[in-house]
């Protein structure tokens, strides 16, 4: 997936371009869509900037863990929430509201 200069990403299939130019000696990549340009990166020959854009495009991030509350964690989420409740409960009853 290649990440665009304002932190999109486009993979395959996206309806971004992705753009390798000769730029004088180097080689740019950069993603186009509609029409405007954006440059990401230059390098010094066509095979790293080709291999810079495979990279990108298949790159699988590593699956975000997980976190599982232990059972303390959860009793302690369960208290906290119910304070909560309670605590606005009562200061609508001050207040006058009735349910």
């Amino acid at each position: 997936m290649l990440v665009s200069h304002d932190g999109r990403t486009y993979g395959l299939g996206s309806t971004t371009q992705v753009v390798l130019k000769p730029v004088g000696y180097e080689w740019e990549v950069g993603t186009a869509d509609r029409a405007s340009y954006f440059p990401e990166a230059r390098f010094a020959n066509e095979d790293e900037a080709c291999r810079f854009v495979l990279e990108r495009l298949t790159y699988n991030p590593p699956p975000i863990p997980v976190h599982h509350p232990t059972p303390e964690e959860d009793a302690e989420s369960e208290r906290v929430t119910k304070d909560t409740v309670d605590s606005y409960l009562k200061k609508l009853r001050e207040r006058g509201f009735k349910f």
